[in-house]
């Protein structure tokens, strides 16, 4: 359920990005570099763009982020304050049913 979850966040993080259509250069996309030569994740393949999805989803849920990715834009500033919220409520689930099987065993 985890997987499926951040899996499904991280496609709409890359969604709020590419809906902003030409204006894409102040999203997360145009600015996070992806090698020495200074590609950006727009000209990325697929699979580039969805591991560094993936990877600010996680971090958002896990911590408070690394700050390499960051949101600008109002779009993905109120995007990540729902992510923010959805993490906290899934660690606290997580928490729970860890705490729940351990008190259940006798």
């Amino acid at each position: 359920v985890l997987c499926i979850t951040v899996h499904l966040l991280a496609c709409f993080w890359y969604l709020v990005a590419s809906l902003h259509g030409d204006d894409y250069t102040e999203t997360w996309l145009a600015r996070r570099r992806v090698d020495s030569t200074g590609m950006t994740l727009v000209d990325a393949d697929a699979a580039t763009q969805w591991i560094h999805a993936m990877h600010f989803v996680l971090t958002v849920f896990a911590t408070v982020g690394f700050g390499d990715i960051w949101p600008v834009t109002n779009t993905e500033i109120g995007y990540v304050l729902a992510l923010m919220i959805i993490g906290a409520v899934l660690n606290s689930m997580l928490v729970s049913s860890v705490i729940r099987t351990i008190t259940s065993i006798d």
